[in-house]
């Protein structure tokens, strides 16, 4: 594996061993309710204590210049650190000071699209979730936000579309389901709304 095939695989690596101290970029939340319908606060309650193992069993990142791999490694923990403390501006610079050492890095722009959306700045944070799905396009959690930006905006459509690829990619998904719920929810499928949710209460 050479060249960008490569960063980016090294990428979702370093993003699922983050999860889920970011619950955005590597996985549905272990705890905590889905808060991402519109006006429900932010999207995800507290990650688990497992965070804190998680933080040391990050593999490397992959950039340009192999000096640059430690400063690029501690822009992204420093971006998923003020995204789990719920620093958002912080975690948006963080994620900026990585990318702008490794243009590729899909986890830089799912944090950085996931602290938009907390902040309510939706057409950035779906711009960040489209680079994050271009470079890595199995990165589910993308989709998964990437739907809920879409639901704010009630698109509801490409919301559904996106979560439905985030459920296809991983059919056990809680974040999915949950989404979808409260997509069909929002277009008057009650039943559909239901099964979704209820589903999602058993994962």
């Amino acid at each position: 594996m050479q060249g960008n095939a490569a960063s980016a695989k090294i990428d979702f690596d370093a993003a699922v061993a983050l999860e889920p101290a970011i619950a955005a970029v590597a996985g549905q939340p272990r705890s905590g309710p889905f808060l991402g319908a519109p006006g429900r606060g932010d999207i995800w309650e507290e990650p688990d204590a497992s965070y804190s193992v998680a933080r040391t069993q990050s593999p490397p990142v992959a950039t340009r210049e192999p000096q640059e791999r430690p400063q690029a490694e501690a822009a992204l923990m420093g971006a998923a650190v003020a995204l789990k403390d719920k620093h958002y501006d912080k975690a948006i610079a963080e994620a900026g000071d990585a990318l702008r050492i490794n243009p590729s890095s899909a986890a830089a722009f799912a944090i950085r699209g996931t602290a938009f959306l907390n902040k309510r700045l939706c057409d950035r944070a779906t711009a960040d979730f489209d680079e994050a799905i271009r470079i890595n396009p199995g990165l589910v959690d993308a989709f998964v936000m990437r739907g809920e930006c879409y639901m704010q905006l009630f698109r509801l459509e490409r919301a559904l579309a996106d979560f439905d690829e985030a459920l296809r990619l991983r059919p056990d998904s809680a974040a999915g389901l949950r989404g979808r719920g409260f997509v069909h929810f929002m277009r008057g499928k009650v039943e559909e709304s239901i099964s979704d949710l209820d589903r999602a209460l058993t994962l």
